[in-house]
């Protein structure tokens, strides 16, 4: 997606790949990220491309300032196709709200997912240890007598 929007825009050319794979989103602290940061502090980059903004960062707060204020300072281009937002384009005022929006969005499905999970993990606990408690319970058996036939 990355190569075919740069193939459609002849102002942009692809020196540099970085990837955050198996890293999650939601903090700033990834190898990926990092390495992408030197360069554009050693101005060997001036522009961002990513699939969409969930993409760059899950952390709303950051993501806006990174967008907003570190990015035009360092002289940095950030475009984010799939929400159609590209820094340069002045027009933009409305894709760059949507795209706060969508930070937002994206900050807070990883705690809702998380706190999903922890909340099926805690309702299984809770079911082996009735369980657990079931089975204590059924170790007692009463012995009745039967009554001989015949």
């Amino acid at each position: 997606m990355i190569n075919q929007y740069a193939k459609e825009h002849e102002d942009i050319e692809i020196v540099m790949f970085f990837e955050d794979d198996g890293f999650t989103g939601t903090n700033f602290h990834r190898s990926g990220f990092e390495q992408m940061m030197d360069a554009v502090r050693n101005g060997e980059i001036d522009c961002i491309i990513v699939k969409d903004v969930s993409r760059f960062g899950r952390e709303h707060i950051q993501v806006g300032d990174y967008i907003d204020k570190v990015f035009p300072f360092l002289g940095v281009r950030f475009i984010s196709i799939m929400d159609y937002y590209d820094s340069i384009n002045p027009d933009c005022d409305r894709e760059r709200m949507i795209l706060s929006i969508k930070s937002l969005v994206h900050e807070m499905y990883p705690r809702d997912i998380s706190r999903k999970v922890h909340s099926t993990f805690r309702a299984k606990e809770n079911v082996e240890k009735s369980e657990e408690a079931t089975e204590f319970h059924m170790v007692f058996i009463w012995k009745q007598a039967i009554p001989a036939i015949g």
